[in-house]
């Protein structure tokens, strides 16, 4: 969670030790994007959705791309 808390566009709105909800706000316009993490035994499942809109032009895949890249072990 660090590497979330570390992020300036990313608020923490609640979790616990097996989930994560948080809101990434965009530097262009300031739209929020909900950002879900589920935390299992052997895996990580993420979801990341526009509050308002149909198309979000690929944020909202970049945003998990750079998270996940955070996470990886150089």
């Amino acid at each position: 969670m660090a590497i979330l808390q570390q992020h300036p566009n990313i608020q923490i709105v609640s979790h616990n030790e097996f989930y994560i909800h948080g809101q990434y706000r965009s530097d262009w316009l300031g739209f929020i994007d909900d950002l879900e993490f589920l935390i299992e035994e052997n895996a990580v499942q993420i979801r990341s959705a526009s509050q308002l809109g149909y198309s979000d032009f690929g944020a909202n895949k970049k945003h998990l791309l750079i998270i996940k890249k955070a996470f990886e072990k150089p």
